[in-house]
């Protein structure tokens, strides 16, 4: 989500928050299919921290797709991670980070002290669009910091493995439409989606499960997506995302679960929330074989979605699972200070950045300050 989405792709992602379709008000009369999926859900209740920490019972990787920044989507990252630790799983493979930089990954994580500034730069790298100073996603690295400083001496510790490709800014130059596709593309090897997703399956397969390590994977909501589906953003017009290639080749090993901080982000779930009780609403679930597989998908959601199969219910939807983890989205915290002229001058000159006048504090300030009011 950095510097290779354009305004108007911006406004597209964080209003559909991963496929899923807008409903202001719930469904005042609830369908027979739906009354059985809210009747199941009642009697199976799971909260979202047992939901996923269960999910490695018959899983090896476990992709969590986020709607990107909002605020309780990472707390909630960042209180499950001690109870992964505690079930054996000790590896989270993290989208917001450059894999050309798990060696200064490591180093923060095991340090005898926590270098917040040095996880927030780590993260501005990540995206020289929004400047992503923000401190939610500072403080996962920090949880898991305070992981490791807590165990005993010769415990296994808790990694966080950069899964992310880094584009190559040499190709951009002064003048360019730093945001275009083409110029993103020539950054990132051709597509920017399609080189991104391999390279996460090559890094996933890797460091997990080659050597036959549990992990949760911790992505944008378009990089879980368990179907093919429409994409703009590709030349084809479709995408073909990590946790889909690894399903396709490991089958039941691979599962992932969308993650929801608002009531009305997925239309065909909306419904059964509201009609839970209220301390049953932050709620961990399965899509797909049980009574919730039979809701229908309500058009817009279908249509994103490449399949032969009409009509379409929560049985074929990109997600295996769902968790609830908040009823209204708070957006992410900014770094008070983080991006000064010296900060952003030394990205341009590491590479980070493409080393050209158009962007400045200002215009990173600006995007920012644009794409954080629209969660709500």
């Amino acid at each position: 989500m950095r510097l290779q989405l354009s305004m108007a792709l911006w406004v597209i992602v964080l209003a559909t928050c991963g496929y899923a379709q807008q409903s202001s008000t719930p469904v005042a009369t609830l369908t027979d299919a739906q009354s059985r999926a809210v009747e199941y859900l009642q009697s199976h209740y799971q909260s979202p921290e047992d939901y996923v920490a269960g999910k490695f019972k018959d899983h090896d990787i476990v992709f969590l797709g986020e709607g990107h920044l909002k605020k309780q989507e990472l707390l909630f990252l960042q209180k499950l991670i001690p109870r992964l630790y505690r079930e054996g799983v000790r590896d989270l493979g993290f989208e917001m980070l450059w894999s050309d930089d798990q060696p200064e990954i490591d180093g923060l994580l095991n340090a005898a002290t926590y270098d917040n500034d040095k996880a927030l730069t780590l993260l501005f790298n990540w995206d020289p669009q929004v400047g992503w100073d923000f401190q939610e996603y500072a403080d996962v690295l920090r949880a898991a910091w305070t992981l490791n400083h807590n165990l005993p001496k010769n415990a296994p510790r808790f990694r966080i493995v950069a899964t992310d490709l880094r584009p190559d800014w040499a190709l951009v130059k002064t003048g360019d439409n730093i945001t275009s596709r083409p110029t993103r593309w020539n950054a990132w090897a051709g597509s920017n989606q399609i080189a991104r997703n391999v390279w996460m399956v090559g890094v996933i397969r890797r460091e997990f499960i080659d050597p036959g390590r549990k992990a949760l994977v911790y992505n944008g909501l378009g990089h879980t997506t368990l179907a093919v589906t429409h994409d703009q953003r590709e030349e084809t017009g479709l995408r073909f995302s990590a946790a889909y290639q690894l399903q396709r080749r490991f089958g039941k090993r691979i599962t992932a679960v969308e993650m929801a901080s608002s009531a009305t982000q997925n239309a065909a779930l909306a419904p059964l929330i509201s009609a839970l009780p209220p301390d049953k609403q932050l709620i961990g679930l399965d899509l797909k074989g049980t009574p919730v597989a039979e809701v229908p998908l309500p058009d817009k959601m279908a249509a994103v979605i490449v399949s032969d199969n009409k009509p379409l219910t929560l049985a074929d939807y990109t997600a295996d699972g769902f968790v609830q983890v908040a009823l209204k989205p708070e957006p992410v915290t900014p770094a008070p200070g983080f991006i000064t002229a010296a900060r952003v001058e030394a990205s341009k000159r590491e590479g980070y950045l493409p080393n050209v006048p158009e962007i400045t504090p200002e215009w990173i300030l600006q995007h920012q300050q644009q794409f954080l009011p629209m969660i709500h």
